[in-house]
């Protein structure tokens, strides 16, 4: 079971990941306040936009060249490392300019300029994220995510009790990455020829030419999921925004679930003989997955909050509820994003980003002063319906059909029956509340023929991986 095996490593390598980030959220909040974490959060924000900068789609279009090939080059991949190191530099030398135009707070200015070692370590981390992917060694890359978690996690519970400082707590997340970084190079040094090692303009150019569409594509779509995080302090306050930054980061979780899937399948979307079929397949998965998933965390989105962060958190519920409702949307408009990418049709997604950041800034600007940082969960779903709609259109491969729509009506059919009984009767016990709908859920999955055809998409997919 190649496949189950490498989603596998990655839901734990995700969820090692978000449990540390959900402790060290529940010290920070306890130790600081939501305040404190609400600034720390814009700081991390900012220092996103330009991961996605070093980032480029450089390793998507790697991925896709080598899709073909049986050995992966050591002087093509020295070569693309050394490209994504140098761009590096280049977006962290671009993000003290920017801290500066804008002119930050002096404690939020110097967090920045500690953060920044964190784009070179992920620039790293991620290019060696190429050789995980393409050999299905995703083992490699829980080690490496495991690393990252328990080193900064393990230096903020240490400093915390003696710092009141955001950069103080920057720098446990920089010692983390940093760390990582060097677990990344141990795991891929066999892909490495140290002759090959050095700065050659015309390759990093040519490479950052070709992943120009994505690049861009990249940062909007980046700006377009960050945007709202860095509004809000300005409309609202950093305490709203520490509420809203912490419903979106278990959403973020929920998202990176298709992204597991698509991991393990892109090789074989990127296979014309098998494209068909593998995105027909995965479609039907997704929006299991996703309409399962909305159910839960919209009935149980208070015990969720209050398991991560206590009750401090209390109003991240709706923002999460409101968030949770759309999966369905991101889910599918992952799987198209990935298709556009086979089909050549990457610039497309410059004008598609571009039209739904617009809108998502101008929803924020028009909701968040009305209805507060519920606004921003609505601006969200609304742009990225915006974009699955765009993709939809777009896309060569019929999405919607009486087939699809047939499944998807008996999906959230079976759904509905299985959390019925928990909405109509107030079960007092917990587990009992949480274990109902699961039990049931199974049962009408079986007796629709759900979960044979489930099994049958899995197997399906199996197969065309192992051949």
């Amino acid at each position: 079971m190649i496949l189950f095996k490498n989603i596998i490593y990655q839901v734990l390598g995700k969820a090692i990941t978000i449990f540390a980030t959900a402790i060290g959220i529940s010290l920070i909040t306890k130790a600081l306040g939501v305040e404190f974490y609400g600034q720390y959060v814009y700081v991390i924000t900012f220092l996103t936009i330009f991961f996605t900068f070093s980032d480029w789609g450089i390793n998507t279009i790697v991925i896709k060249e080598i899709s073909n090939q049986k050995e992966i080059s050591k002087e093509y991949f020295s070569k693309v490392l050394v490209t994504r190191v140098l761009f590096a530099f280049l977006m962290c030398m671009f993000a003290v300019l920017v801290a500066f135009l804008f002119q930050f707070e002096k404690a939020l200015f110097l967090s920045v300029l500690v953060g920044l070692p964190m784009i070179v370590s992920y620039s790293i981390s991620s290019t060696s994220s190429i050789i995980f992917a393409s050999k299905f060694k995703y083992r490699l890359d829980l080690i490496v995510k495991s690393a990252y978690s328990i080193i900064s996690l393990s230096v903020l519970y240490l400093i915390l009790g003696n710092v009141t400082s955001v950069w103080a707590v920057v720098l446990t997340s920089v010692l983390g990455w940093g760390v990582s970084s060097i677990f990344s190079l141990f795991f891929v040094k066999e892909y490495l020829q140290f002759r090959f090692l050095k700065i050659d303009y015309q390759f990093s150019k040519k490479l950052v030419l070709i992943s120009l569409p994505i690049g861009v594509a990249l940062i909007i779509n980046t700006l377009l999921s960050q945007i709202d995080k860095l509004i809000i302090p300005h409309l609202l306050d950093f305490r709203q925004a520490g509420f809203y930054a912490l419903s979106y980061k278990v959403f973020e979780f929920l998202l990176a679930l298709p992204t597991f899937f698509i991991n393990s399948v892109f090789i074989l979307l990127a296979n014309k003989k098998h494209n068909l079929k593998i995105f027909d397949n995965s479609l039907k998965i997704f929006v299991f997955i996703s309409v399962v998933l909305s159910f839960f965390c919209i009935y149980f989105a208070p015990v969720i909050i209050d398991l991560i962060s206590g009750k401090d958190f209390s109003f991240s519920i709706l923002p999460f509820q409101v968030l949770s409702f759309s999966l369905i949307v991101f889910f599918i408009s992952a799987l198209l994003r990935l298709q556009l990418i086979v089909e050549g049709k990457e610039k497309l997604f410059f004008y598609i980003y571009l039209a739904s950041l617009v809108l998502n800034v101008i929803l924020n600007i028009i909701l968040l002063p009305v209805i507060g940082i519920v606004g921003a969960a609505f601006a969200t779903i609304l742009s990225e319906l915006l974009v699955l709609i765009l993709m939809v259109k777009e896309v060569g491969i019929t999405v919607i059909s009486k087939s699809n729509l047939f499944y998807f009506n008996k999906v959230v059919l079976v759904c509905s029956l299985s959390f019925l009984p928990i909405v109509l009767v107030d079960f007092e016990n917990d587990l009992v509340k949480f274990l109902i709908p699961i039990i049931l859920l199974m049962l009408f999955s079986y007796a629709l023929g759900l979960t044979k055809e489930i099994l049958k998409l899995v197997k399906s997919i199996e197969e065309k991986i192992v051949s």
